[in-house]
């Protein structure tokens, strides 16, 4: 069992976006259905060239991700469309 890799994922639910950050990933759930929508997935900055253009484990969210968080951070920590507006919040962060 001691060559086996682990790994640790942490789940946070909440309200709001937080804020872009390497090593992390962010995903939009919606209640009562089986649909998640990705909105980011930023690995460690020693990974990054791993998801390049040509590389067998290229992928298109995570370089458009990497660049976005590198070159345009505001893009991925908008809000999107249909999050909770600030009276929402409110209310929920009040009760």
């Amino acid at each position: 069992m001691e060559e086996v890799p682990s790994a640790r994922l942490i789940w946070e639910p909440t309200l709001d976006k937080p804020l872009a950050q390497e090593n992390s990933m962010l995903f939009q759930a919606y209640p009562g259905t089986d649909n998640i929508k990705v909105i980011w997935m930023i690995p460690a900055k020693e990974l990054w060239e791993q998801y390049s253009k040509d590389k067998i484990t290229e992928h298109n969210i995570v370089a458009e991700s990497i660049y976005d968080f590198q070159n345009n951070r505001r893009k991925l920590e908008v809000r999107e469309e249909d999050d909770l507006s600030d009276e929402k919040l409110t209310i929920y962060i009040q009760k």
